[in-house]
C-alpha cells in the first residue's frame, strides 16, 4: 500500500509528492494504540470485562503489527500534462506469529498463540483499530488504485466466512470503506478445506462505513465510550 494522507505528505524542492521524511507509518500506527490504552479505573465494575477484551485487542495489535517497506510508487498524479508527479513509499501491513504473554494496561499478563496474520476474535473485532488509523493516512494500492484487505475466518459454531474490505473515493474525494461478508453455514461436504464451501449454502451482506461510523464503532468498543486521545 501506499500513504496519500495529508498529515503524511509534503513536497520536496522539485514539486514532487512524497511521504514525509521523518514518518514511519508502523510507528505512527503504534502511536495511535498507545493513545487507546484502557484507563485502570474501566476495569473495574461493570465495564471491567470490555476493558479487558478492548485492551487484549489494542496491545495484540500493538505487539503484533508490521508494515514494512516495498520500495517505491512513481507516477503521475493525474492524467493531465500540468499535473505534479508523486513519489510515494510502498509497504506491506502483516501481523506478525506470536507465541507469548503481553502487558495490559492495568498491570496483568495475557497470553497470545497466534499464527502470521491470525487474529482470535473475541467480542472486540481488532480490524476495526486497523480501519479507524488507516482513514487517517488514506492508503491505496499499487499506482493508486483501490485499497483491499481480504480476511477469511471460522467461528465458534464452525461457519465459515470471508471478508473483503476496500477503500474507495468518492466523487468529493472523501474515503469510504466497504464490506462484503460471505457466511457459509456449513463447510463443503467431503472438502478438507474448512474454507470451501457451497455458495447456494452462503449468506451474503453487505457493508458501507464513512470515516466517522468508523470511529464510531471504536467509541462504542472503548469501555469509557470515547476515543482517548
Amino acid at each position: 500500500m501506499t500513504f496519500w494522507g495529508e498529515r503524511v505528505c509534503e513536497k520536496n524542492e522539485d514539486g514532487i509528492l512524497t511521504n514525509l521524511s521523518d514518518w514511519h507509518p508502523e510507528e505512527d500506527f503504534k502511536g495511535y494504540l498507545e493513545n487507546l490504552a484502557v484507563d485502570k479505573k474501566w476495569f473495574e465494575g461493570d465495564t471491567s470485562y470490555q476493558a479487558q477484551r478492548f485492551e487484549e485487542a489494542r496491545v495484540e495489535m500493538l505487539e503484533r503489527i508490521e508494515i514494512e517497506s516495498q520500495g517505491e510508487d512513481y507516477q503521475k498524479d493525474g492524467f493531465d500534462f500540468d499535473e505534479e508527479f508523486v513519489c510515494l513509499p510502498r509497504y506491506k501491513i502483516s501481523l506478525k506469529e506470536f507465541n507469548g504473554e503481553v502487558l495490559l494496561s492495568n498491570g496483568e499478563k495475557h497470553p497470545i498463540y497466534a499464527g502470521r496474520n491470525q487474529i482470535n476474535v473475541v467480542k472486540i473485532y481488532p480490524l476495526y483499530l486497523v480501519f479507524d488509523w488507516l482513514f487517517t493516512v488514506f492508503p491505496r494500492g499499487e499506482r493508486g488504485n483501490d485499497f483491499y484487505i481480504g480476511a477469511y475466518g471460522i467461528s465458534e459454531y464452525n461457519e465459515t466466512y470471508t471478508d473483503n474490505f476496500q477503500y474507495i473515493q468518492d466523487d468529493q474525494a472523501k474515503l469510504h470503506l466497504q464490506s462484503a461478508y460471505v457466511r457459509a453455514m456449513e463447510p463443503k461436504k467431503g472438502d478438507d478445506d474448512p474454507f470451501s464451501f457451497d455458495g447456494s449454502m452462503s449468506k451474503i451482506s453487505y457493508g458501507h462505513k464513512t470515516a466517522e461510523d468508523v470511529r464510531s464503532t471504536i467509541g462504542e468498543m472503548h469501555p469509557s465510550g470515547e476515543i482517548a486521545g
